[in-house]
């Protein structure tokens, strides 16, 4: 006979008094980085929560600062801007001088207003770098249209290893004519107006340990050539797109140089520079191109070549963003520049990613493409809101489709007809196509019409499997 034990009495969990709060009872460093993404402002009104939190805050490594938190900008409903902005200072005034000053601060990000007679947030670097400040994040809304300098303690500044600079308009900025920046690995820039391009280059060379250099809406004043040589520099990225008016041309006017032998990542997007070299770049493996339009007085014939010389310095990458969607481009420089085959090939690339739109020349220039790309093994589409003319597609072999691509993702499919045409195109010659991903765009009303259809092509590979997603948001190019 079996015996049954008696049900085991489940102990009652005590609790002591000090165990009621776990969270204070972390170690403060855990707490710092758990408060690290607050707003500076709401850390203090979490000193009322217990003792041991009361002057938590005067130790913060991380500080945030923003005057368009929302307790600032309930105050500007009944208070001016002015009065507002007053009392912002003020505040950020009082953490400085109130918090530990033998605590570093490893990172600080503050957005803030001010005018050409304040030189407050001079006062407040002064105070960072003092204080050994690693990562310096300054968005900053000016008053007027003064240049700026880069205040002396800033650039000496030992610590410092990422700098971001933003400002709300167009700013003008003062590079010091000597070096500094002896640690910076991390430099992002916006709305920012260069007046000389001997100090850029100058100030790019001096920064000995330079990483990632991000230039976001940049106007190049009087610029005849844009130099940037650094052998510490691994990711670089250009962004003009939507620069214009006066002196805002982008590189249009301009010669763009790069000589980095270390840069593994580049992305450009604005309008294509009057020329464009690249030297001893061997680390380079991953590219975005989103060319906007021609440079400055450039003729067709003038662009032609210079297309087909960038294409030939990136004949060695493994990754190609390609984003095409001007028509005019498309037509008369990149779709002839890429049926020049024999010129150039993409021997080592491995991932095609294309924001295109779906018109008859620009689906031929995705098919040189991959004629371009003998060893492909991924690509992906993501679909513009147009279709101008029918797309015939092209019954010959392709190399990579026969024997490498393997993968397939297409987003903002809306079913139109070059867009079935394309997925039909890519199930017939894919012969080693594992799988298919079609995302279908947010506002299609009949997906279930058209998948019956798609399942309906012919395959050549047996292993491919379809798979039909509803994104929950708009996809961004920038995020495939």
């Amino acid at each position: 006979m079996a015996i049954i034990p008696e049900n085991p009495k489940i102990p009652r969990i005590t609790y002591s008094e000090e165990d009621n709060d776990r969270i204070s009872n972390l170690p403060i460093p855990i707490l710092h980085h758990i408060l690290s993404s607050l707003d500076t402002l709401d850390v203090i009104r979490l000193s009322a929560v217990s003792r041991q939190w009361r002057y938590l805050w005067l130790s913060m490594p991380c500080l945030y600062f923003d005057i368009f938190h929302k307790v600032w900008s309930d105050k500007m409903k009944t208070l001016s801007l002015l009065a507002v902005n007053d009392q912002f200072k003020d505040f950020v005034n009082w953490v400085l001088m109130s918090q530990n000053r033998s605590v570093n601060i490893k990172k600080i990000w503050l957005n803030c207003l001010n005018s050409d007679d304040d030189y407050t947030i001079y006062r407040w670097i002064n105070v960072m770098t003092r204080r050994n400040v690693e990562d310096l994040n300054l968005v900053i809304f000016l008053g007027t249209e003064i240049p700026i300098e880069l205040p002396h303690c800033l650039i000496t500044c030992e610590s410092l290893i990422s700098l971001k600079i933003c400002f709300g308009r167009h700013t003008v900025v003062k590079l010091p004519p000597y070096g500094g920046f002896r640690r910076l690995k991390y430099l992002f820039l916006l709305n920012v107006e260069l007046p000389n391009y001997i100090s850029f280059r100058i100030f790019i060379s001096s920064c000995p340990f330079l990483e990632n250099l991000n230039l976001h809406a940049i106007k190049f004043r009087d610029f005849k050539t844009l130099e940037i040589s650094s052998t510490s520099l691994k990711k670089l990225v250009i962004d003009n797109n939507g620069i214009s008016g006066a002196n805002g041309d982008g590189l249009k006017n301009c010669e763009l140089r790069i000589a980095c032998p270390s840069l593994s990542s580049f992305s450009f997007i604005g309008p294509l520079p009057r020329d464009f070299t690249l030297q001893d770049i061997k680390s380079l493996w991953n590219v975005f191109f989103g060319i906007e339009c021609l440079a400055q007085h450039a003729t067709v014939e003038e662009c032609h070549p210079l297309i087909c010389k960038i294409f030939k310095g990136l004949c060695n990458i493994k990754v190609l963003k390609l984003s095409v969607h001007n028509w005019e481009l498309c037509l008369h420089i990149l779709y002839p520049a890429l049926a020049q085959v024999q010129c150039f090939s993409f021997y080592n690339l491995k991932f095609l990613k294309l924001r295109m739109r779906m018109d008859d020349w620009s689906m031929k220039l995705m098919v040189n493409l991959l004629k371009c790309s003998p060893n492909l093994e991924a690509l992906t589409i993501y679909f513009d809101r147009c279709e101008i003319s029918k797309w015939e597609a092209p019954d010959q072999a392709i190399p990579c489709l026969t024997y490498h691509v393997k993968v397939v993702e297409l987003f903002e499919v809306n079913g139109r007809q070059n867009e079935l045409e394309l997925v039909r195109f890519l199930l017939k010659h894919g012969q080693v196509l594992q799988k298919m991903s079609i995302n279908w765009a947010i506002d299609i009303k009949d997906a279930e019409e058209i998948i019956p259809e798609i399942m309906n092509f012919p395959k050549t590979s047996s292993e491919v499997a379809l798979k039909f997603l509803v994104p929950k948001f708009q996809f961004e190019f920038s995020e495939l």
